[in-house]
């Protein structure tokens, strides 16, 4: 987007600028056993090509860079679950998924690589046709996006200034 700012004496315009490109694919297999019994597996794999982000001022001069980024990456999953019917009013699920997250940045001379495990198991009791009481425990993991790591802003003793976040750990719940 383009935003007029005023300063003295001028009137500038700030641009920000974002490109982002990917290839991926993804695949899950289910089979049934024995009619009380799944298995499930499962596979994703995203190609980032292209994660660009600039903001610039646009003077007669020409741009006054604050974000220049011009980063790639990938981002890969992958899980396998189990679920079983017992007693014909209870099912059980366990599963597990595994996530790998990549990022680099030639313009801050950076790389981080980002992997988490995450389990799950759940619990389902059906007492009556029309009720179903669920038991649930599961993490889960999200790698910081482009715009969050690379495009935060700075210290404000530092004039505002957009700068690059290299603290910034991946989400767990």
């Amino acid at each position: 987007g383009e935003y007029p700012f005023f300063y003295d004496p001028d009137r500038v315009i700030n641009r920000d600028d974002t490109l982002g490109r990917w290839i991926g694919a993804q695949l899950a297999l289910r089979k049934t056993f024995a009619e009380d019994y799944t298995f499930s597996v499962g596979a994703e794999y995203r190609h980032l090509l292209d994660l660009d982000q600039a903001n610039f001022d646009i003077y007669d001069t020409g741009p006054e860079y604050y974000v220049s980024s011009q980063d790639h990456g990938y981002v890969l999953g992958a899980f396998v679950q189990a679920e079983g019917t017992f007693l014909k009013q209870l099912t059980a699920q366990a599963g597990v998924r595994y996530d790998d997250s990549f990022v680099s940045s030639p313009s801050h001379s950076f790389r981080d690589h980002q992997a988490s495990v995450s389990p799950r198991l759940a619990l389902t009791w059906q007492p009556v046709k029309s009720t179903n009481l669920r038991l649930v425990y599961g993490t889960s993991f999200r790698a910081a996006n482009a715009y969050e790591r690379f495009y935060t802003y700075g210290d404000p003793g530092d004039g505002g200034a957009q700068v690059f976040n290299a603290t910034l750990t991946p989400e767990r719940i």
